[in-house]
């Protein structure tokens, strides 16, 4: 069969019932096809298997696996290696061949986190994602060839000729009747990757809390949401904001409703943990402003001018391991791991604890909650409501917990979810 080609999304509508016959879709590693494996278990990422089989020479293994997938009735997915391709070929087996334009790396690499590739995944492969784009263009294999454009995505279509995930909320009818509280993390999640709101998003949440209440939850000190909340017009004494991952509950306006800061003497425990070279990457998120570690000449300086509400570990390189701490650590602080940098909370505090105060304020329980978040702090925050969301550039850890997939933080995930809520 001639190789067909498709230019835009909109071009798919005519080829769809040929397509949803093809069950083996060649992806380019960077316009993101992992994730969707993590919350649809109809597609299986074959690379996930490859991964575990490195000394397989030409990985005969991942061909049978790809046949016994079939046979499951799974759709496979499989990053265009020269290998695989052959053998499609030479099998005359039918396949979807995608690929997306190569402009930039580091636009690629913007991509790959945009839609859910892990940071491990991004620093080893990143460099490879924009090679070899005029042979990929070039090449005639494969039944249908689909051109993405620049902010088109594998799931984008995949999703276009299967149908959408059974975790995607568009798909999905919600009786907005019994929220009453909406919940919120910015930086990931409401906050796009230029660490602003846009005018959609800005207009939507206006007009959504004529109908609901929206609260930030933040791990952010209050000083460094206090244009945000502005902007969102959230700086009056009935609106309210969690900062400092829950160690604070506060007003629009700035009055504190709870408050916890971390004791000295834990905190000393907590830092003889890390030896002398990662000391200087500690810094502490106070009242008034972030303080280093290495900016004091006692620990004692740091109680004495400030509230001291949380403990982060931001080291110049990534954290490759988690690092072990001791049961005293692990009893007396709630501790994240970021993936490039480490944060620890007192014990009592956290975005789920701060929730459930607030819902107790109001009287109102899990039932009458949304919530939404990207990262490993938000966990807890999306189990204890029960309308969980995650955008879909989160970790694979908070999508897999989460009740629900929204739009990513680039794409007004957040804004456009509540309008399906509520409207």
């Amino acid at each position: 069969m001639k190789q067909i080609i498709i230019k835009s999304i909109e071009d798919i509508e005519k080829y769809k019932n040929q397509i949803k016959e093809i069950k083996i879709w060649v992806c380019n590693t960077a316009c993101g096809k992992s994730y969707l494996c993590d919350i649809d278990d109809r597609f299986y990422d074959l690379d996930s298997f490859r991964s575990k089989n490195r000394t397989i020479d030409r990985d005969e293994k991942s061909i049978e696996k790809m046949y016994q997938l079939l046979k499951d009735g799974k759709i496979v997915l499989n990053a265009a290696h020269t290998y695989f391709l052959e053998y499609l070929d030479q099998n005359n087996i039918p396949f979807v061949y995608m690929y997306g334009k190569a402009e930039l790396e580091e636009e690629y690499i913007s991509r790959m986190y945009h839609r859910g590739s892990g940071e491990e995944f991004v620093e080893k492969y990143g460099h490879l994602v924009s090679s070899d784009y005029q042979k990929r263009a070039e090449d005639k294999r494969g039944t249908f060839k689909i051109e993405m454009n620049e902010n088109e995505f594998v799931s984008d279509y995949v999703w276009q000729v299967y149908g959408k995930s059974k975790k995607f909320i568009y798909d999905s009818d919600i009786d907005a009747s019994n929220y009453k509280m909406v919940f919120c993390d910015l930086d990931g999640t409401l906050l796009n990757n230029a660490h602003s709101i846009t005018d959609f998003t800005l207009t939507k949440l206006n007009q959504i809390r004529q109908k609901t209440n929206f609260v930030i939850t933040t791990g952010r000190s209050p000083y460094n949401v206090a244009q945000i909340i502005k902007r969102l017009h959230l700086d009056e004494t009935d609106c309210y904001v969690i900062c400092s991952l829950g160690s604070i509950i506060m007003s629009g306006g700035g009055k504190k409703i709870f408050e916890k800061t971390l004791r000295k003497d834990k905190v000393e425990v907590l830092l003889s943990e890390f030896c002398e070279e990662e000391k200087q990457y500690i810094y502490f998120g106070t009242d008034k402003r972030n303080v280093y570690l290495k900016e004091l000449n006692c620990i004692d300086e740091l109680f004495e001018k400030y509230k001291v509400y949380k403990v982060v570990y931001l080291p110049e390189d990534k954290i490759k391991n988690e690092k072990v701490f001791s049961k005293y650590v692990k009893e007396n602080f709630n501790f994240y791991n970021m993936v490039d940098y480490l944060e620890f909370s007192d014990i009592e505090c956290s975005k789920a604890k701060a929730i459930d105060k607030m819902l107790n304020m109001f009287y109102l329980t899990k039932k009458n909650a949304i919530a939404f978040g990207d990262s490993s702090n938000d966990i807890e925050m999306l189990c204890c409501v029960e309308l969980g969301i995650a955008v879909c550039n989160a970790s694979w850890d908070i999508k897999n917990k989460a009740r629900f997939i929204a739009d990513s933080n680039n794409d007004d995930g957040v804004a456009k979810a509540l309008n399906h809520i509520f409207n």
